[in-house]
């Protein structure tokens, strides 16, 4: 057999988990070798692929030192990497729909006349015209952080390394504020803290995240990513849109400029005295559709949650091919 591609996946925590349930819609289930503690697994009618199981936060170094193909992620964590400098690593898919959580400025909420990021700037003087030092910042992303601050012109500050639970840092001493992800906000509050408007550093999410040198990868290895991609497109498709199903009488409506609108794409067809339209539609525009539908004389209408929606094409895979310089096939 050829040289598989290899997968590398998150091998715990919410990104593990969302990617077992990910792959559970694709049909294609997870599965670890040799026991739960193993960190090498098989993915169900892939059996030209290898997945190594690994910590979130290594997936990236592990893409750029060629020891994967492709691997799932948070997207912070890779533009956390990218800020490091020049590197082969190319994001295939930004959001493969979940591990949602923004990265953001956290202050004491003591910190009462603080609401925005100007506010800041002009605390970070404050601290230097008073204490004669540079307002210290806890964070696990010291390069985004960075980048955020230059935008915002925070220069005078200095990043601490964060000990275990970052939010706990101010309260600890050992910072004044941080720069952290926060899903809900609720951890943030439990610690004193508060997000400051314009303080959103990334939104972030679980991506499809590929080794983008050429050479990595050969005709199948793209083949084998395309078939997964195509499974991935086809999970968070079905997700958004449901499958639409009308019947009319013969000749049935001659006037459609009201329906098919409201619809994504659409079939008409007619026989044995009846006109179908099977479709698929947004999950929004769903009740607006059978209040048309049944203004346009449909005798019956019927929406069905699809596990897979297949779409032929990817823009996502034709993107990463012209990144290699590989054409379509």
């Amino acid at each position: 057999m050829a040289d598989p591609l290899i997968l590398c996946l998150p091998s715990k925590g919410s990104l593990a988990d969302g990617v077992t349930r990910l792959f559970e819609q694709c049909l294609i289930p997870v599965r670890r070798a040799r026991g739960s503690r193993s960190y090498e697994a098989t993915i169900a009618g892939f059996d030209d692929v290898h997945v190594l199981l690994a910590r979130a936060t290594d997936i990236p170094s592990m893409l750029d030192a060629g020891q994967a193909h492709v691997g799932i992620t948070g997207l912070d964590l890779v533009q956390e990497h990218l800020g490091e400098g020049a590197s082969p690593i190319h994001i295939v898919m930004p959001d493969i729909g979940f591990g949602r959580a923004d990265l953001v400025v956290g202050v004491p909420r003591t910190w009462l006349d603080v609401t925005t990021m100007d506010d800041l700037v002009e605390v970070a003087e404050d601290v230097r015209h008073l204490h004669q030092r540079s307002v210290r910042v806890a964070t696990k992303f010291p390069n985004l952080t960075r980048g955020f601050f230059r935008a915002h012109g925070l220069t005078d500050y200095r990043i601490v390394e964060s000990l275990g639970a970052t939010e706990g840092a101010p309260r600890g001493g050992h910072a004044d504020l941080i720069v952290d992800l926060s899903s809900t906000g609720t951890t943030l509050e439990a610690n004193g803290l508060k997000q400051i408007a314009g303080g959103t550093v990334l939104r972030s999410q679980a991506c499809l995240v590929g080794a983008g040198r050429p050479d990595a990868w050969t005709s199948d290895h793209l083949a084998t990513l395309g078939r997964l991609v195509m499974l991935i497109e086809a999970s968070l498709t079905a997700q958004r849109q449901r499958v639409v199903r009308a019947f009319f009488p013969s000749p049935g409506p001659t006037d459609r400029t009201v329906v098919d609108p409201l619809l994504v794409e659409a079939a008409w067809t007619e026989g044995d005295g009846l006109v179908q339209l099977v479709g698929r539609a947004e999950v929004g525009r769903v009740p607006a559709l059978l209040a048309a539908l049944l203004d346009a004389g449909s005798l019956a209408s019927s929406v069905d949650e699809p596990g897979l929606l297949v779409s032929a094409g990817s823009q996502a895979l034709a993107r990463f091919r012209a990144h290699l310089g590989t054409p379509s096939s």
